[in-house]
């Protein structure tokens, strides 16, 4: 995955919005089920969400990470307490887990810490023009 081209990272990007934005299920499990929220409510009946971003708990999507002694081949690597991702695929489902126990606006805000490489090259050069 070392020579993608603009037309491929503009792909998995999308590909990654996508994902993370439109899938009605995910919005679903974001709202939780609905209920009377008025004043009977009691305070155990109210789920509290931790939606701060902590950056050791940042899985990377890095698709052009070299393959080298210490970047062994795969589409995940390990490293220390986090995760580097090669695999578009593999991302976005580690980003729609995030999502339901962080929130979409949060992961939204905070995407963009974890996107590196030639994808992060993209989105500087070309996302950002696109606005």
């Amino acid at each position: 995955m070392t020579n993608l081209t603009a037309a491929d990272v503009d792909a998995l990007l999308d590909g990654l919005t996508n994902c993370i934005l439109t899938r009605p299920e995910l919005a679903q499990r974001l709202r939780g089920p609905q209920g009377d929220q008025g004043p009977g409510t009691t305070r155990s009946s109210v789920q509290v969400v931790d939606t701060r971003w902590r950056m050791k708990e940042c899985v990377l999507f890095e698709p052009d990470l070299q393959i080298d002694e210490r970047n062994p081949p795969g589409d995940v690597l390990t490293v220390r307490k986090g995760s580097i991702y090669r695999n578009v695929d593999s991302f976005c489902q580690r980003s729609k887990d995030v999502i339901a126990t962080k929130g979409a606006e949060t992961v939204r805000d905070n995407i963009l810490l974890c996107v590196r490489g030639v994808a992060n090259r993209w989105w500087t050069f070309r996302g950002l023009r696109n606005r």
